[in-house]
């Protein structure tokens, strides 16, 4: 966090509901500029929304950051 960077997270179609119950993925890289080449159609998830692309390069560039807030629950 705060270093600039993204971090790319691979994982398998089965395991990716996992993540939305705590789950991890396989880490790939971190890095400021990320350029991935695709040759068949993958599933992915964005921003929370699941989708199926097909074969694409897909760029990634570092460019600002915001703050962002949480809601905590109290118990």
């Amino acid at each position: 966090m705060n270093d600039g960077r993204l971090e790319v997270i691979g994982c398998f179609t089965s395991t990716l509901a996992k993540f939305h119950l705590g789950g991890t993925g396989e880490r790939i890289c971190q890095a400021s500029h990320i350029k991935l080449t695709t040759t068949t159609q993958i599933p992915i998830q964005i921003d929370g929304e699941p989708a199926k692309l097909g074969p694409s390069i897909i760029e990634i560039k570092f460019k600002n950051q915001s703050i962002m807030l949480e809601h905590v629950k109290y118990k």
